[in-house]
């Protein structure tokens, strides 16, 4: 329950030259293993969970500059304004080092947690999904890049006529903004998906700068994906470019290499997955 084995990680995936890492979420104790949450709470899998936004100061303040750190956030979960907000202060407090790794939610055992019987069907969550990006990222943008003045002779730290309310009112959600602090220190902050479905994939094309995926698992299967994010970015207006598409990896580890690792490989067929290379004691049973 304290920062310091997540600033070890944090320390340790820097000194392995990593470029940022995410840090993944949820907002219950899970129950889908027998139907109940014991074993999870026994082997402390998947709980307890510290809130990201809590963690990150610390793994940015222990960590180099250059470093952005991703955090989950779920649209289920959140209102526009508050998790625009939220980012918002993380990217100044960490001088520009945060992303939003936006999920639509999946569990509903979390969605009972806010209030709700279930979560909406699957491409449902995807069109609330493309409207509350939509708000939130008008929102970050809503002060002009040049609002803040700082001018002590006028008197005046920002110029009202670059900051602007977006009214937004649309099919799910209803916001005036503005944000009531300045643009962030790296303007829009990025966000990462992980765009699996077609509806997935469309919402990534759109919306994200970094996606991860399993990609089919195959080179071929991996192009393909990215041909389909690269064009549906084009179809939305984008540069393609502007798009890194990273793709899962399962290692499988052991003590010895051909004894060990692929052994076990080959016991878990041609395309490892991470539900059969598994071996934590809750997992055995």
């Amino acid at each position: 329950m304290m920062p310091d084995l997540f600033v070890d990680l944090a320390k340790g995936m820097e000194r392995a030259c990593f470029d940022y890492m995410i840090i993944e979420d949820s907002s219950n104790v899970p129950y889908t293993y027998k139907g109940s949450h014991d074993t999870y709470l026994q082997y402390a899998a998947s709980a307890p969970k510290l809130d990201p936004a809590v963690l990150v100061p610390y793994l940015a303040q222990a960590t180099d500059a250059s470093r952005p750190r991703c955090r989950r956030l779920s649209v289920s979960e959140y209102p526009p304004y508050l998790l625009a907000r939220l980012v918002n202060s993380l990217d100044h407090v960490t001088e520009g080092r945060i992303g939003w790794n936006c999920v639509t939610g999946s569990n509903d055992g979390a969605a009972q947690n806010y209030g709700h019987d279930k979560h909406r069907p699957h491409d449902e969550r995807y069109d609330i999904a493309d409207e509350f990006a939509d708000v939130v990222t008008r929102l970050w943008e809503a002060w002009e890049p040049d609002a803040v003045v700082l001018d002590r002779d006028k008197p005046m730290f920002a110029d009202g006529s670059k900051v602007h309310p977006i009214n937004h009112d649309g099919k799910y959600f209803r916001c005036r903004g503005p944000l009531n602090a300045p643009r962030s220190p790296q303007g829009r902050v990025p966000i990462c998906q992980a765009g699996g479905s077609p509806r997935g994939q469309r919402f990534a094309s759109r919306w994200a700068d970094t996606i991860i995926t399993e990609g089919g698992g195959s080179v071929g299967s991996m192009k393909a994906y990215r041909d389909r994010v690269r064009q549906q970015a084009a179809e939305y207006g984008r540069n393609p470019d502007d798009i890194k598409v990273l793709f899962l990896a399962h290692p499988i580890i052991d003590v010895t290499h051909g004894g060990g690792a692929r052994a076990r490989a080959a016991g878990a067929g041609s395309r490892p997955s991470s539900t059969s290379t598994c071996t934590c004691r809750a997992c055995r049973g």
